[in-house]
């Protein structure tokens, strides 16, 4: 089985193809009776995203991550106070919101 670091690479190389400015990444857990990976995902503050979503950050699936199919990803994310979200300047609202935080997961098939 893979450690926590070679976990948070993997993480870390998938989701700089986003384009983004960066994110916090921390592999908390990593169990094998489930399959499960529980990932902290930070949209850090003072950086500015297009949005917080998951569907715009995160995998639908792990077919980009082939050593880790089987897994299930629970990721925890948090946007913290302070980090911008074009999509709320585009509804009128200030650009840097209260933060919060939101569970995704992304099931991995066998």
């Amino acid at each position: 089985m893979l450690t926590k670091p070679e976990i948070e690479a993997l993480i870390n190389e998938l989701l700089a193809a986003n384009r983004s400015p960066g994110y916090g990444i921390t592999v908390r857990n990593v169990a094998s009776d489930p399959p499960t990976i529980d990932v902290d995902l930070r949209f850090l503050s003072g950086r500015t995203y297009c949005c917080a979503e998951p569907g715009c950050h995160l995998p639908s699936d792990l077919s980009r991550l082939p050593l880790l199919v089987g897994f299930t990803i629970r990721w925890h994310c948090i946007v913290e106070d302070g980090a911008q979200l074009k999509c709320l300047e585009d509804l009128g609202l200030p650009l840097d919101g209260d933060g919060y935080d939101y569970e995704f997961a992304t099931v991995g098939s066998t």
